[in-house]
Order: C-alpha cells, then sequence, then structure tokens
C-alpha cells in the first residue's frame, strides 16, 4: 500500500458505512468524498516527485533543468501524464484496461472542480474512488 493517507481516509469511510451510516448518504458522497478525491490526487503527485527527485540524483548537471520542468506534467496527473513522464523516466508501466485509466483519470480530473468550487457536485461513488485509488497502486508499485 503506497497512498497511505489515501487508503486511511479509505478505512475511516468504511468504518462509518460498517457504523450505520447509509453508503449513498451525502455525507459519504459528497462531503467526504470530495476529501477523498483532494488528498488521493495530492498523494498520486507526491510519490510522482519522488521517481522525479530519484532519477535527478543521478543526473549530470546539464541535464537537471530538463527534468525540472516536469514537475508541471504531475500536477493532478490524469493517466495520459503519467503516461508520458513513465516514458520520459524510461519506467515501464504496467498492462491496464481502458476501465482502469478512465476511471482513474476521471476521478483525478473531479479534484480540479472541487478545490476551487466548494459547491460543486462529486460525479462518482465511493465505491468508483476506490477502484481508481486501486488503478494508482498498480501504477506507483511498478517502478
Amino acid at each position: 500500500m503506497i497512498l497511505h493517507f489515501t487508503n486511511t481516509i479509505i478505512d475511516d469511510i468504511e468504518q462509518l458505512i460498517h457504523d450505520g451510516v447509509d453508503a449513498g448518504s451525502p455525507i459519504i458522497n459528497d462531503y467526504l468524498a470530495k476529501h477523498l478525491i483532494i488528498a488521493f490526487s495530492s498523494e498520486v503527485e507526491k510519490h510522482l516527485k519522488i521517481l522525479l527527485e530519484t532519477k535527478i540524483k543521478t543526473l549530470p548537471d546539464g541535464q537537471i533543468f530538463k527534468y525540472c520542468r516536469m514537475c508541471n506534467k504531475i500536477r493532478n496527473p490524469k493517466y495520459k501524464d503519467i503516461k508520458s513522464f513513465f516514458k520520459d523516466l524510461n519506467i515501464q508501466l504496467p498492462d491496464l484496461t481502458d476501465d482502469q485509466k478512465t476511471i482513474y483519470t476521471n476521478v483525478i480530473k473531479n479534484r480540479d472542480s472541487i478545490a476551487h468550487d466548494i459547491q460543486s457536485t462529486v460525479n462518482y461513488t465511493f465505491p468508483q474512488i476506490k477502484k481508481a485509488v486501486n488503478v494508482a497502486e498498480i501504477i506507483l508499485e511498478s517502478p
């Protein structure tokens, strides 16, 4: 489990559901889901930056700037961004289905609207967000 903070939030939400909070309630699928998506995106970005830092430490001085510019590529990273980032770092991506790529990207896309408009709605349910987190774990465990 790489996404420790994200998975802690998932565990807390699952505990609430276990304790009797309706899984379809607004507290789960709106309020907590928003926090989960923002934490999820942030934690994925953090782990990608760790990969970049590791790469930079092995480079001669003249090549470092090229890689520093890659930080913009991994801000709220959709699947295509990660694919390009991994290619630039010579990291092999695991095989994913189109559905996995789509659910991951679509959940991450929600981050921007949530972060900039608290009144925005979350278009994904808690189980769908968990699927996106599982996809991110697969991706981040591959290097």
